[in-house]
């Protein structure tokens, strides 16, 4: 009992020292009104109303209220070092989102009642424009949570032979101890050890589009652990970027909404799980047998992400948009079970981690032909695998593949006339980007084949000689008049049937 007295008197002191050090209480429910009333000085009046511009009234309680816990006002510079350690560990912006906080010495110290109003008017203006550069970003990053439910599927739509299973224990785990307030460094090393994050470090540092540095399962941990942590710092970090720890600051910021998202996941497997069957296996033989597992994952910049164990989610880029969940899961896991077609045809064993395209280029001599091949099946690849998991409404195909139909040209010019493979190497990133023009044409030629000869027609063509599907495209293509655009031009054209005939 006296120890609890003990602690209630600590606290009333701590709150009694804020209140007099700033001669206002943050603590209480305070107004815009009461706020403005405690200065007349102009500049604080005008900072007071920007906040109330671009904050609610309850972000702003939030802001002060960790601005005037502080143990000493100039641990408010902490921030740089947050930011410095966070770039150094791999979670950083590369450039897109500024370094706000290099230098400490711009960060106004709330020592008073005019200074904490200048710091919160000074990161109330950085979270701003954090904000809109999120905003204007072509990163597939949901801001806000969405109002979807799951939907039931027929099961008789579906594949009886492709196994899948959705695992959440990893995200789950870091959730709880969020919502839970016992992240330990400790724990959070355990956590970032589980086999869902651990795959999911190993994809981000062989994409090879990524730059240095990248995390490692030490960083992962650090991540975690400062996105758990209720310190004021910590707290304020967190609330300023939901990208910052990684993306573990929304997570934490938002612990209970994502609970919600993955027990609702958890228990509504079986129809995200059918609908995605549903989708991809009538383009497979009824006697096809596949198996994997989707793992959610917290992983900044990435959507979504592949390999030999798995298939990851981003759960804080994607939230509960489960249309999207669908359709982006659909498309990885169809784009996997091609190349295990492709294995499975060339007598390769499904664990060697063998480049696909190069499976392909092994057939012709010629180092320019093998390249034109590889961009080839990629299109073959990106494009049937778009097209079986679905279409979302922004993706306008057809000025997709008249860009893609110009890419293509420059990519053929380029290895045959010019010989400039620095182009060929932007055309391809350009291209094959999510969505990209070259992904577009594939997508196009997928629609027009389907529709001609059903849906066996891709795995049949992959099966076998993927070329085939370019030919059949062409000979369809062949017959369009002038008022249709058409993909390929002369010289590609002869170029693709010179392939096919080696």
């Amino acid at each position: 009992m006296k120890l609890r007295l003990f602690v209630i008197f600590i606290v009333l002191v701590g709150l009694s020292a804020c209140e007099n050090r700033y001669g206002f209480d943050f603590g209480s429910d305070w107004d815009w009104h009461s706020l403005k009333k405690q200065s007349s000085n102009e500049n604080v009046i005008a900072q007071i109303n920007n906040l109330e511009k671009n904050l609610s009234l309850k972000e702003a309680r939030f802001l002060f209220i960790q601005l005037s816990s502080l143990k000493n006002p100039s641990d408010i510079a902490h921030l740089s070092k947050i930011e410095s350690d966070q770039n150094k560990s791999g979670g950083g912006y590369y450039g897109y989102i500024p370094d706000y906080f290099k230098n400490p010495n711009k960060i106004p110290i709330p020592e008073n009642f005019e200074s904490i109003i200048a710091c919160a008017n000074f990161l109330t203006n950085t979270r701003t424009q954090i904000d809109r550069i999120i905003t204007r970003s072509n990163f597939q990053y949901n801001k806000t949570f969405l109002k979807q439910e799951i939907s039931a599927v027929n099961k008789a739509e579906t594949h009886p032979d492709i196994q899948i299973d959705i695992n959440t224990d990893a995200v789950m785990d870091v959730i709880t101890h969020y919502i839970n307030q016992n992240i330990t460094m400790e724990t959070a090393t355990d956590i970032a050890s589980h086999p869902s994050f651990q795959q999911m470090l190993k994809n981000r540092k062989e994409i090879g589009y990524i730059p240095e540095p990248l995390p490692d399962t030490n960083d992962l941990a650090k991540f975690i652990y400062i996105a758990g942590s209720n310190d004021p710092v910590s707290m304020i970090w967190k609330w300023i970027n939901p990208w910052n720890c990684f993306g573990f600051a929304d997570l934490y910021m938002n612990s209970t909404k994502y609970c919600e998202i993955v027990s609702e996941i958890n228990s509504n497997k079986e129809y995200l799980i059918s609908s995605i069957k549903s989708r991809i296996g009538r383009y497979l033989p009824e006697d096809f047998k596949y198996q994997d597992q989707i793992d959610l994952g917290v992983n900044w910049g990435v959507l979504n992400w592949s390999t030999e164990k798995q298939i990851g989610i981003n759960i804080v880029h994607l939230k509960n948009d489960y249309s999207a969940f669908k359709r982006i899961v659909s498309r990885q896991l169809f784009r996997k079970i091609q190349i295990h077609i492709i294995k499975e045809m060339k007598n390769i064993s499904p664990d060697d981690d063998i480049q696909i395209n190069k499976i392909i280029a092994v057939n012709y001599k010629n180092i320019y032909d093998q390249l034109f091949s590889e961009v080839l099946f990629q299109i073959f690849l990106e494009g049937t695998s778009a097209y079986a998991a679905g279409k979302e409404k922004s993706w306008i195909i057809a000025d997709g593949y008249k860009f893609g139909r110009d890419l293509l040209n420059s990519i053929h010019f380029s290895l045959y006339n010019t010989v400039n493979l620095k182009t060929v190497k932007y055309c391809e990133s350009q291209g094959f980007s999510p969505n990209g023009p070259l992904v577009a044409i594939g997508y196009q030629m997928t629609k027009v084949l389907v529709k001609q000869y059903g849906h066996q027609i891709i795995y049949e063509t992959l099966a076998s000689n993927f070329l085939d599907f370019f030919i059949k495209y062409i000979e369809i293509e062949k017959e369009y008049g002038k008022e249709k655009i058409k993909i390929f031009d002369p010289d590609v054209v002869e170029k693709i049937y010179y392939l096919n005939s080696l």
